[in-house]
């Protein structure tokens, strides 16, 4: 399974909110890295998803404000879609401890095909919005 790599397509034309991704992109793929090290310890994969959701977070309230901020009509739809995979993750974590789930690759997969969605769909919705409120 290929790590995501940052390339231009992933900018949303705001270099702070591009930082963030490129942050949780980096935050995926250490926690990729570890899942395919051959000493990895499943205890270090749930603080890694835990440290991912906590930076997440901290990233889903920038982005929201910058969609207030800037108007941004779909932000209640974008706002929901960020609760729904907060709560994704954190039924993911509680199924890892309860011992329900093991960390592996179809995990990861389906946390690395969501970022790239979300930030090439829909991120790009307000950054196409904010490019014709400006232009």
């Amino acid at each position: 399974m290929p790590k995501i790599l940052w390339d231009q397509s992933f900018s949303v034309g705001n270099a702070d909110l591009d930082d963030q991704h490129k942050k949780w992109i980096d935050i995926i793929n250490r926690l990729h890295d570890n899942l395919m090290h051959p000493t990895f310890q499943p205890e270090s994969g749930i603080q890694a998803l835990e440290e991912m959701l906590v930076y997440a977070l901290t990233h889903f309230a920038a982005e929201e404000r910058y969609m207030k901020k800037i108007g941004f009509s779909g932000a209640a739809a974008h706002a929901s879609i960020h609760v729904a995979f907060q709560k994704k993750v954190e039924n993911i974590i509680s199924s890892l401890r309860s011992g329900q789930f093991i960390l592996d690759r179809e995990i990861m997969a389906l946390l690395m095909e969501w970022l790239s969605r979300h930030i090439l769909d829909t991120d790009k919705k307000y950054a196409v919005f904010q490019q014709g409120a400006t232009a």
